[in-house]
């Protein structure tokens, strides 16, 4: 957004031929909350979201179906933005009058609201904590280690039963960590999301008293306008994004679970009881 600003300023200079574009003459909120679908509310329901129904349930796609055609409609917006571009063969140069003063101060404000949301929510859903999974598996290395060691003829090893024993209760506190970790991100997203929506009414209702750029009277500002348009809808680029980023690791956990011979097991045993009641 700081690249903005600079070039709404340089809007100012002489040109021969600038491409002017213009921004979309509707608000951008009723929109985009469509468009903005929660995180899912558990590891199930976000391996559902990520696996395709002939893949090995271990396979989930970074780009799930539901968050791909929320940046389908967001790309289409931007390429109505870039394709409304004209010539115009303006060379008088802008004056630093107070249309110049109000737009870059509404850019100034905008950037600082975005760069805020950034450093609050973007960063941290974006690089999610891993450090307890971490933790937890270096509780794991150290309790197997401790096992005693038995021997059989040549083998010389901890039990096997024991060593399973122990992959179980650590693959467990992954599976908690997991769950913790989905729901943590999931309400710090929401929150992203209350205040994205709450800024964007707030800043629609500011383009649209400019008419989207036509109640400017100097024709080599109305790029400025539409380019802060585009940062709007960047920034719910964004909130997709760390909705894949959640709906992927959760769904990751998920079908890691699912692969286990522990859990095949346990299904078989569901499925051969539920059988046995049926007939």
């Amino acid at each position: 957004m700081r690249k903005l600003i600079i070039a709404l300023c340089c809007c100012c200079l002489t040109a021969p031929a600038l491409l002017a574009q213009s921004a979309l003459k509707i608000k951008l909120h009723p929109v985009i909350a469509l468009q903005l679908v929660e995180p899912p509310a558990s590891l199930e329901a976000a391996w559902k979201l990520a696996h395709r129904q002939d893949d090995p349930v271990t396979t989930v796609i970074p780009l799930q179906d539901v968050y791909a055609k929320g940046h389908h409609q967001l790309s289409a917006l931007v390429a109505r933005i870039d394709a409304s571009g004209k010539p115009t063969n303006n060379r008088q140069a802008a004056q630093m009058g107070k249309e110049i003063e109000n737009i870059n101060s509404l850019a100034s404000e905008m950037a600082a609201w975005q760069q805020s949301l950034e450093m609050k929510y973007y960063k941290q859903l974006r690089n999610q904590d891993i450090s307890v999974h971490k933790a937890i598996d270096v509780r794991e290395d150290t309790a197997l280690k401790a096992l005693p060691l038995i021997t059989s003829g040549e083998y010389t090893d901890p039990d096997p039963m024991k060593e399973k024993a122990v992959s179980n209760q650590y693959f467990n506190e992954h599976m908690k960590a997991a769950t913790a970790m989905l729901e943590k991100d999931r309400q710090l997203w929401l929150q992203f999301k209350k205040e994205y929506l709450s800024g964007l009414a707030r800043y629609d209702a500011r383009l649209e008293a400019l008419g989207w750029g036509d109640n400017i009277n100097n024709p080599l500002l109305k790029p400025g306008v539409a380019n802060l348009q585009k940062g709007l809808l960047e920034l719910a680029d964004k909130l997709l994004e760390c909705d894949q980023k959640i709906t992927y690791t959760a769904a990751s956990w998920y079908g890691t679970y699912l692969d286990r011979p522990e859990t095949k097991r346990q299904q078989k045993e569901i499925t051969m009881a539920y059988l046995n009641v049926s007939f």
